[in-house]
């Protein structure tokens, strides 16, 4: 899982953008990353960062596809016809259909965001007992959508159960789309790669990693220690009961993170300080309901405002 980093300075064009250009040789730290025919890779131009050396090139738009992959899950609240554990799947989703990526007009950046997305039927006692086809206005497929106008919309984690079709929702990967001068690059931040296995442990289990939001039982909740770059961030233990938690940073006139520091809020982006969420927390008195946004220590890089991140591990 990573960054995976694809560009081409426009045809004719010698103005300078402040990014490193390897143009795509075996000196990228970001290609050859091995993770091309995996499950739910996700490709550029269909293409993957697995082909060593190779380099995708996109023109004024670019095409945004992802493999098949396989989506299993175990749990006590389904209803799996009797069988202990409780497991539906494994169920292949494939993609709905290949989209088109653009860049910004002038300077910046675009989102795109890749999900799958499972739908449930209900037996007559409201709990789950198969993946379906489609249902609720979804089907189960692997989608790809613009990150500010998603369409269906992307909601982390279970639905609503109540509804006639529950669903559940993944994250896949993130692919933002970066002009600045003559250059232009297309960012691959792989969430999940292999097929994709839930359990009721998921949900509460021991895994430890950076930036893990735990509940103190008190009332409060701390932050694991996490890195970005080669800043380690402050602000671990938030005051309060926030419903938002964001990983702020600063820069030099360089470029270089100067310090990182864990947040109840964000602030806007400038060439100076960058933010990423998380985790979102909404609360029942003392006791937190944890959406986690990010696992593992980050990486970003920075051109003057516009700025990528990456995670280093999860």
């Amino acid at each position: 899982m990573g960054v995976h980093d694809y560009h081409e300075p426009f045809a004719g064009s010698t103005a300078s953008s402040g990014f490193a250009d390897n143009s795509g040789t075996n000196d990228d730290p970001n290609q050859d990353t091995g993770t091309g025919d995996a499950p739910f890779a996700i490709l550029i131009n269909g293409a993957a960062p697995s082909q060593s050396g190779s380099t995708v090139i996109p023109s004024s738009s670019f095409t945004i596809g992802c493999n098949s992959g396989d989506f299993t899950i175990t749990r006590a609240g389904i209803d799996a016809g009797g069988t202990s554990p409780q497991t539906l799947g494994p169920e292949e989703l494939d993609l709905n259909s290949n989209f088109s990526g653009t860049f910004t007009t002038g300077d910046g950046f675009k989102d795109f965001i890749v999900f799958g997305v499972v739908v449930f039927s209900k037996n007559s006692e409201g709990r789950a007992n198969a993946i379906v086809g489609s249902g609720n206005g979804y089907s189960t497929k692997i989608y790809v959508r613009d990150a500010e106008d998603s369409t269906p919309a992307f909601v982390e984690g279970f639905s609503d159960k109540d509804t006639a079709n529950p669903l559940y929702m993944f994250r896949i990967g993130t692919v933002r789309a970066t002009k600045s001068g003559s250059l232009r690059r297309v960012y691959v931040t792989q969430s999940v790669v292999g097929s994709n296995e839930i359990g009721d442990n998921l949900d509460v289990g021991g895994e430890l990693y950076a930036f893990k939001i735990t509940d103190d039982g008190d009332g409060t909740v701390s932050v694991t220690t996490g890195t970005v770059n080669s800043e380690t961030a402050t602000g671990l233990t938030p005051s309060g009961k926030p419903t938002e938690l964001w990983l702020k940073v600063t820069f030099n006139t360089d470029g270089e993170v100067t310090a990182a520091s864990v947040q109840t809020s964000s602030g806007s982006t400038s060439e100076t300080q960058d933010y990423r969420q998380i985790a979102t927390i909404t609360w029942s008195g003392d006791s937190p309901t944890i959406v986690q946004g990010i696992k593992g220590s980050q990486s970003i890089a920075s051109c003057g405002a516009t700025h990528q991140w990456g995670t280093l591990y999860s």
